[in-house]
C-alpha cells in the first residue's frame, strides 16, 4: 500500500512562495511579500503559516524548501533568503516534520504540471516554483522509489 505525504513546499526569499499539497493535489498556495524587517517579516510569515496549518492536515507532513546559493558577493537579499531558510528548517524541526531541501534545478521538470495545478488568476511565479518544488519532492518520496521520508 502507497503512503501518501501531505507537503509544505517554500521558495525562499523577499516574495516567498508557499505551497501544500495533500496526494498530488493543490490545497492551498500564496506569496508572502517579506520587507526585510526582521521581527515583521517572520512574524507576517508565521501568520500566514499558522493559517495554512490550520487547514485540516490529515497526512504526513513532509516540508520542502528550495535550497538558495550563489557565487560572488552576497547581496541584501541573498542574506534574507539564507536567514529564511534556517528559520523554516527551525519552525519545521520545531514543530516535529520531516524536511529536506531541494537545489532550484529540482523544480524545472514540474513547471508546467505546478502551473495546470494552480490555475487561479494571478499565481505568481514563487508560487508556481514552490508547487513544482511540492511536486518533485511527493514524486520522490513514492515508496516505490525512494523508501520512507529521511
Amino acid at each position: 500500500m502507497e503512503r501518501e505525504f501531505e507537503i509544505l513546499a517554500f521558495d525562499p526569499g523577499p516574495h516567498t512562495g508557499v505551497a501544500r499539497l495533500r496526494g498530488g493535489e493543490l490545497v492551498t498556495s500564496e506569496t508572502v511579500t517579506l520587507t526585510g524587517s526582521d521581527r515583521g517579516d517572520m512574524a507576517a510569515l508565521y501568520g500566514r503559516l499558522k493559517t495554512i496549518l490550520e487547514l485540516p492536515m490529515v497526512l504526513t507532513p513532509f516540508v520542502v524548501i528550495e535550497n538558495y546559493h550563489t557565487v560572488g558577493p552576497m547581496s541584501r537579499e541573498g542574506m534574507l533568503t539564507i536567514r529564511l531558510m534556517g528559520w523554516l528548517e527551525g519552525l519545521a524541526a520545531w514543530e516535529g516534520y520531516n524536511y529536506r531541501f531541494q537545489m532550484p534545478s529540482v523544480k524545472k521538470a514540474w513547471l508546467t504540471e505546478a502551473t495546470q495545478l494552480l490555475r487561479k488568476h494571478g499565481a505568481s511565479r514563487h508560487e508556481r516554483d514552490a508547487v513544482a518544488h511540492g511536486l518533485a519532492c511527493l514524486y520522490g518520496l513514492q515508496p516505490s522509489q525512494r523508501g520512507e521520508p529521511e
